[in-house]
Protein backbone atom coordinates (compact mmCIF):
# COMPACT_ATOMS: atom_id res chain seq x y z
CA UNK A 1 0.00 0.00 0.00
CA UNK A 2 1.02 3.49 -0.58
CA UNK A 3 1.70 5.93 1.95
CA UNK A 4 -1.83 7.46 1.84
CA UNK A 5 -3.27 4.20 2.85
CA UNK A 6 -4.58 3.08 -1.36
CA UNK A 7 -3.46 0.29 -2.58
CA UNK A 8 -0.72 0.93 -5.05
CA UNK A 9 -2.17 1.28 -8.99
CA UNK A 10 0.05 -1.81 -9.91
CA UNK A 11 -2.08 -4.05 -7.45
CA UNK A 12 -4.80 -2.87 -8.43
CA UNK A 13 -3.98 -3.40 -12.31
CA UNK A 14 -2.83 -6.80 -11.27
CA UNK A 15 -5.64 -7.75 -9.30
CA UNK A 16 -8.20 -6.65 -12.55
CA UNK A 17 -6.26 -8.65 -15.08
CA UNK A 18 -6.73 -11.83 -12.78
CA UNK A 19 -10.10 -10.89 -12.18
CA UNK A 20 -10.45 -10.49 -15.85
CA UNK A 21 -9.29 -14.17 -16.73
CA UNK A 22 -11.37 -15.43 -14.40
CA UNK A 23 -14.36 -13.75 -16.19
CA UNK A 24 -13.47 -15.13 -19.40
CA UNK A 25 -12.95 -19.01 -18.21
CA UNK A 26 -16.61 -18.18 -16.63
CA UNK A 27 -18.35 -17.42 -19.33
CA UNK A 28 -16.48 -19.99 -21.58
CA UNK A 29 -17.71 -22.65 -19.37
CA UNK A 30 -21.17 -20.74 -19.09
CA UNK A 31 -21.57 -20.92 -22.36
CA UNK A 32 -20.46 -24.52 -22.81
CA UNK A 33 -22.43 -26.11 -20.84
CA UNK A 34 -25.27 -23.50 -22.39
CA UNK A 35 -24.65 -25.47 -25.81
CA UNK A 36 -24.24 -28.83 -23.86
CA UNK A 37 -28.13 -28.89 -22.14
CA UNK A 38 -29.51 -27.59 -25.66
CA UNK A 39 -30.81 -29.83 -27.84
CA UNK A 40 -32.01 -29.13 -31.24
CA UNK A 41 -34.87 -30.55 -33.33
CA UNK A 42 -32.13 -32.66 -35.23
CA UNK A 43 -29.86 -33.81 -32.37
CA UNK A 44 -29.97 -38.03 -31.68
CA UNK A 45 -32.02 -39.79 -29.38
CA UNK A 46 -29.50 -41.05 -26.47
CA UNK A 47 -27.12 -38.49 -27.07
CA UNK A 48 -25.11 -37.44 -23.92
CA UNK A 49 -23.90 -33.95 -24.69
CA UNK A 50 -25.26 -32.57 -21.59
CA UNK A 51 -23.40 -34.50 -19.33
CA UNK A 52 -19.92 -34.32 -21.21
CA UNK A 53 -20.58 -30.48 -21.45
CA UNK A 54 -20.72 -30.38 -17.60
CA UNK A 55 -17.18 -32.38 -17.93
CA UNK A 56 -15.49 -29.60 -20.23
CA UNK A 57 -17.05 -26.88 -17.81
CA UNK A 58 -15.86 -28.56 -14.61
CA UNK A 59 -12.32 -29.47 -16.17
CA UNK A 60 -12.50 -25.73 -17.32
CA UNK A 61 -13.12 -24.44 -13.89
CA UNK A 62 -10.21 -26.10 -12.63
CA UNK A 63 -7.80 -24.07 -14.17
CA UNK A 64 -9.07 -21.38 -12.12
CA UNK A 65 -6.26 -20.47 -9.87
CA UNK A 66 -7.64 -21.10 -6.30
CA UNK A 67 -6.35 -18.69 -3.67
CA UNK A 68 -3.95 -16.84 -5.47
CA UNK A 69 -4.16 -13.14 -4.43
CA UNK A 70 -7.52 -13.49 -2.98
CA UNK A 71 -8.83 -10.56 -0.87
CA UNK A 72 -8.90 -11.29 3.07
CA UNK A 73 -11.41 -8.56 3.65
CA UNK A 74 -8.96 -6.12 5.04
Amino acid sequence: MSQSGQPATATIESRLERLERKVDVLSEALRVLAHGVEDGPFAEPGTHSAPQAARQAYEMLLTLPHGEGQDTGN
